[in-house]
C-alpha cells in the first residue's frame, strides 16, 4: 500500500511512538521518552497511594517521541494517520476549553490540578460511596464494572478532589482523560470522549441513556460534580473513528500534512489487546507495571459477571462483549523486591563505586533471583504470599488490601521470597481467568504481551504451569503502540474493519510456553482463594 501510520503509547513511566507500515504491520522505527518530572518522583506520595503526573510531562514527551520516530524518515508524505492509547483512568480537571488546570500559573504545582494516574487510590472512600448510591437503586449503574466501582476509575478521583480541594474544584468546569487529551493537543481543540474510557470507567451505557442520572451526582458531590458530569454528555467516539486532523502547528513542526487523520484514543490495555490480535477465544494478557486481561465473546448474553473490572459491548471488536480484568500491581511487585534488596547496597556504595556499576548490579538482581527460583524444589510448605501490593483490582476490587509474605524462617532466602511473589501473582491471574470461564466466557488461548512477557521467561513459564494453559508471546515489544497504529489505519481508510487490519498487521511469529503438570499447585491456590 505504501501508507504509514504512527501509534503513540502513553504508559505509566514513559511514552513510545512507532512508525508502522499498514500493509504488513512492520514497525519501521520507534522512539521512547521518560516523563521528566515523574522520573524525579515529583507530585507523588506512594504512602498515601497518591500518584499524579504533570501535563507538561505529556506535552514535552509527545514532542520528543514524534520528532524521534520521524527522524531521518524519507516517507513523511506517506503518513496518513496517528493513533493514541494511554493509561486509564488517568483524568485531569480542566477549564471550559479542556485545558488541564495545572497548565495555569495558579495551579502549576498543585497535584490535584494534574492528571491523576490510574494507580492513584486516594478516591477509595468515594468509590465505596458511588457503589452504595449508584449501584443500589432501580438501575445498577455499576453493572459495567461487575457490580462494583474502583478507586482507579474517573468518578472516584473527581469526586475526591471535589470534596477535598474546593479551590481547585471551584475553577474546574470539566474533566479530560489522558487518552482524550493527547488527540486534543494534536488537533488543536478538545475532541470527543473516547468510547473505551467512558463506556465503563465513567459508567456510560446506551441502555440507560448515557451517564448515570444527574441527581446521583448531585447527591454525592453537589452542583460542581453535576457541572463536570454535564460537560461529558456528548456521544463518545470509537478508536477506529477520526476526531480530526493534525493542526497547522504540529503539522509544520513534524513536517507532516495537515490531512493526517488523528483517531480517538483508547485505553492502553485495549490497544495492547488489539495489537496482540485479541479475538473470540484468544485472550490478551498485558504483563507490565500492572496486569490487564482482555477477552471478547460474540455470543455472550447481556448479563453482569460479578467481579470483572470492566464489561462493555464493542470494546475491542465491534459486535462483541469485551471483558477487562486486571491486577493493580504486577511488575510493580517485583520492582518492590528489587528496590528493597538494592536500597542498602546503593546507599552504602554511593560515591565509592561508579554509578554505572551500581546500576548494572541492580539490573541483575531480578534475573539472578529468577535463575535461583527456577532451581528451587516444589514444597507445599514454602513461603506463601498474596499479591496485593497496590490493593486488588479484580476479581472483586478492594484498594485497601495489602500484600503479605508468610511462612518465613531463619533459613528463608531471597529466591524463596521472589518465588512466593511470582506464585501469588500467577494465582491472581488464575483467579481472574477462573471468574470468566466459570461464567461462560470462552477462553482457549492466551497471548502475553508487555515488558515482563518479553524479559522474564521464568514468570511466563510459571504462569503457564499455574494456569494449565499454553502461553504465546509474540515477537513484539510494542503491542500497545501497534494497536494504536491499527486503529489509525482503519480511521484513515487504509483498512475497512478492525478485523481485516489485525489480520494484515498483527505478528504471528513468537515463542510458545507449554504448560507443565510437574507441580501440583491446587492446594496452594485453594489457600490463596481462601485468603
Amino acid at each position: 500500500m505504501g501508507k504509514k501510520v504512527i501509534g503513540i503509547d502513553y504508559g505509566s513511566d514513559s511514552a513510545r511512538a512507532v512508525l508502522v507500515d499498514v500493509s504488513d504491520g512492520k514497525i519501521l522505527s520507534t522512539c521512547a521518552a521518560l516523563y521528566p518530572r515523574w522520573s524525579e518522583g515529583l507530585y507523588c506520595n506512594p504512602a498515601a497511594s497518591s500518584f499524579r503526573q504533570h501535563p507538561l510531562d505529556y506535552i514535552e514527551v509527545l514532542r520528543k517521541v514524534l520528532t524521534g520516530v520521524l527522524e531521518g524518515c524519507a516517507c513523511k508524505d506517506e503518513v496518513v494517520g496517528i493513533g493514541i492509547d494511554a493509561t486509564a483512568s488517568t483524568p485531569a480537571l480542566t477549564d471550559a476549553e479542556g485545558t488541564p488546570l495545572a497548565l495555569k500559573d495558579k495551579f502549576a504545582e498543585n497535584p490535584d490540578a494534574m492528571f491523576v494516574l490510574w494507580k492513584d487510590h486516594t478516591g477509595a472512600a468515594e468509590a465505596e460511596d458511588i457503589v452504595k448510591v449508584w449501584g443500589g437503586g432501580s438501575v445498577n449503574y455499576c453493572e459495567t464494572c461487575g457490580g462494583d466501582y474502583s478507586a482507579e476509575n474517573i468518578w472516584s478521583k473527581v469526586l475526591h478532589i471535589v470534596r477535598t480541594n474546593p479551590e481547585v474544584a471551584g475553577e474546574a468546569h470539566s474533566v479530560i482523560e489522558l487518552c482524550d487529551y493527547i488527540p486534543s493537543v494534536l488537533i488543536g481543540k478538545r475532541c470527543r470522549n473516547a468510547y473505551s474510557t467512558i463506556a465503563y470507567k465513567a459508567l456510560w451505557a446506551k441502555k440507560w441513556g448515557g451517564l448515570p442520572a444527574e441527581e446521583l451526582y448531585r447527591e454525592l458531590g453537589g452542583e460542581k460534580f453535576v457541572e463536570i458530569r454535564n460537560s461529558m454528555t456528548g456521544e463518545p467516539c470509537f478508536g477506529t473513528e477520526p476526531v480530526g486532523t493534525l493542526c497547522k502547528e504540529w503539522a509544520e513542526e513534524l513536517g507532516l500534512s495537515q490531512d493526517v487523520v488523528v483517531c480517538a484514543g483508547v485505553i492502553d490495555s485495549i490497544s495492547g489487546a488489539i495489537g496482540a490480535g485479541c479475538s473470540p477465544g484468544k485472550m490478551a494478557l498485558n504483563m507490565g507495571t500492572s496486569a490487564c486481561l482482555i477477552a471478547v465473546d460474540p455470543d455472550f448474553k447481556d448479563r453482569m459477571i460479578k467481579g470483572v473490572f470492566g464489561q462493555f459491548p464493542d470494546g475491542v471488536v465491534p459486535g462483541m462483549m469485551c471483558f477487562e480484568m486486571g491486577l493493580s500491581s504486577f511488575g510493580d511487585n517485583f520492582a518492590w523486591l528489587k528496590r528493597i534488596l538494592a536500597g542498602t547496597m546503593k546507599s552504602l556504595l554511593k560515591g565509592q563505586v561508579p554509578d554505572d556499576v551500581l546500576a548494572s548490579a541492580e539490573d541483575k538482581i531480578l534475573p539472578s533471583l529468577a535463575d535461583a527460583a527456577a532451581a528451587l524444589p516444589f514444597r507445599e510448605d514454602a513461603p506463601f504470599a498474596t499479591d496485593w501490593f497496590n490493593g486488588r483490582r479484580s476479581p472483586d476490587p478492594d484498594s485497601s488490601l495489602k500484600a503479605t509474605v508468610s511462612g518465613l524462617g531463619l533459613a528463608t532466602n531471597a529466591a524463596e521470597i521472589y518465588y512466593a511473589i511470582v506464585e501469588a501473582t500467577a494465582f491472581g491471574v488464575k483467579a481472574m481467568i477462573d471468574t470468566l470461564v466459570d461464567n461462560g466466557v470462552a477462553l482457549e488461548e492466551i497471548t502475553a504481551i508487555g515488558g515482563i512477557a518479553v524479559k522474564s521467561p521464568f514468570i511466563v513459564q510459571f504462569l503457564a504451569d499455574v494456569l494449565g494453559m499454553d502461553i504465546f508471546v509474540p515477537d513484539l515489544t510494542q503491542a500497545c503502540g501497534l494497536g494504536a497504529a491499527i486503529n489509525a489505519s482503519v480511521a484513515s481508510g487504509c483498512w475497512p474493519t478492525m478485523l481485516e487490519a489485525q489480520k494484515a498487521m498483527c505478528v504471528t511469529d513468537g515463542v510458545r510456553y507449554c504448560a507443565s503438570s510437574a507441580r501440583d499447585f491446587s492446594a496452594r491456590y485453594a489457600r490463596y482463594r481462601t485468603m
